[in-house]
């Protein structure tokens, strides 16, 4: 059978694509930049208890989400998967066995996680940070472990509800969430409303508080919903249905390896930047914070882009496979235009807002500049990846990203740190050529999977599973 072409979507062509992929993605974006905030906000807090307790703090966040990334891999996957069930026209309970299943792959896979943590949490002195910061990186990662349940929770539920095109919740929670976390890092990380002042620990238990009220607001969203919750069954979570989890684990866990590869880099990065010293550390942190923040409006582009690539594959639209996947690209190249010029014109101002001491913030400053080229690779794919996730492509993406992170990007990273003494400098001109490769492979990727051939198996192979589910 020939791959279906929906009339309305052809007309409405690039710039239709572009308009409902900005409204998906905004609240995405706004709801990514809720983590960023958190993130934000806990170096500022922490950062004015100088920077040891900065040093820490990058030490315990890069270990906690070099393991953490595999549980979110399986959540994210939750998005494109819903929507394509939900393209396909699948059932009430065929849609919610993605909820359900997701997150009793996210509870197992949580509990290998935390006994990760615990033993990673123990070897941190053996792995070459500064000694006076190593006591207080263990005591907060170890109080981070214990939030990684809820977490995951909480995003199961926000991307199923993603999955729906549903995505103005999971925004509004991480809001919530924001106020929180400010809230209770102000009460337990400086000692107020009779409070003892915690420092660095204090920043860890706001987080846990904050996300365990963040995934009981949005479960009981869901669960409450008129609209959503006839896809939740209590009964469910304590059903293991082996061909969902099967489907899940195929995706999530290649998804997970990806994000696992990027952030193992980057928490690589940073012990390359503890063994130079805790003001490069410190500066190597603040950097990355900045960074990452225009990173999440590229990822909340990633997020819509592979739930609007997933409905059209349920759907069988690959006309609209093509055109939603440009609009993504095109989407991202114009924040690449604003960001880029914002980074290096602000790269004197910016990490004065987190720390006041001054060889820091040069250091930081002097990133920067290497961070605007750097953060156009890592948007582009990320922006790709999305596209790639959306028709279930995982596993060459996941090859690739390994070679760009591991093989390339983390090797060219301490040599030119250590080897060529370009210090932390040095760190991030080898991350940005690994982005560069990987931006570049992931692209030609993608170039040959939106041929004509490619998505002709592409429709055929959906059009089997769809029958297949209805069969079911």
């Amino acid at each position: 059978m020939e791959p279906k072409l929906h009339a309305k979507n052809a007309r409405n062509g690039l710039s239709g694509h572009l308009k409902a992929t900005a409204l998906l993605a905004w609240p995405v974006i706004v709801g990514q930049l809720g983590h960023m905030v958190i993130g934000t906000v806990d170096t500022i807090m922490i950062g004015s208890l100088g920077s040891r307790e900065l040093a820490a703090a990058s030490i315990g966040n890069g270990i906690f989400f070099l393991i953490a990334v595999i549980g979110i891999g399986v959540c994210v996957v939750i998005s494109p998967l819903t929507a394509q069930a939900f393209g396909a026209k699948e059932n009430d309970e065929a849609l919610g066995d993605r909820l359900h299943q997701g997150i009793l792959v996210s509870f197992w896979l949580c509990i290998i996680s935390v006994v990760l943590l615990i033993g990673l949490a123990f070897a941190i002195p053996w792995m070459g940070q500064q000694p006076k910061s190593v006591p207080l990186a263990q005591d907060y990662l170890l109080i981070l472990s214990s939030s990684l349940l809820p977490m995951l929770i909480y995003l199961a539920f926000k991307h199923f509800l993603d999955g729906l095109e549903a995505v103005r919740p999971g925004m509004i929670v991480m809001g919530i969430m924001v106020v929180f976390n400010i809230f209770f890092n102000w009460v337990l990380i400086y000692g107020h409303l009779g409070m003892p002042a915690m420092g660095l620990q204090g920043a860890g238990w706001a987080t846990l508080v904050s996300r365990i009220l963040g995934m009981l607001i949005l479960a009981g969203y869901v669960i409450t919903s008129k609209k959503y919750g006839r896809y939740f069954r209590w009964k469910a979570l304590f059903e293991h249905k082996m061909n969902v989890i099967k489907e899940i684990l195929e995706i999530g866990l290649p998804s997970g390896m990806q994000y696992f590869f990027e952030v193992g880099a980057f928490a690589g990065a940073v012990l390359l930047a503890g063994r130079i010293s805790e003001e490069a550390q410190s500066a190597h942190q603040i950097a990355i914070q900045i960074a990452s923040i225009t990173y999440m409006f590229y990822m909340g582009i990633s997020s819509a882009v592979s739930i609007r690539v997933g409905n059209a594959l349920g759907r069988r639209d690959v006309s609209s496979i093509v055109v939603a996947s440009k609009a993504g690209l095109a989407a991202g190249l114009l924040c690449v235009a604003i960001f880029v010029s914002s980074m290096i014109g602000l790269k004197d101002l910016l990490p004065a807002f987190y720390i006041n001491e001054v060889d820091v913030v040069l250091i930081a400053s002097s990133l920067l500049l290497i961070a605007a080229v750097f953060q156009f690779f890592d948007g582009m794919q990320a922006i790709i990846m999305g596209a790639l996730r959306g028709i279930s492509d995982v596993n060459i993406p996941t090859g690739l990203t390994f070679v760009a992170y591991w093989i390339i990007g983390l090797p060219a990273a301490w040599v030119l740190s250590d080897v060529f003494d370009f210090g932390v400098q040095g760190i991030w001109y080898g991350l940005t050529i690994g982005l560069g490769f990987s931006a570049m492979m992931l692209g030609i990727r993608l170039y040959f999977k939106l041929q004509k051939d490619s998505l002709k198996a592409l429709d055929e192979n959906q059009e089997k599973k769809n029958q297949g589910n209805l069969g079911t």
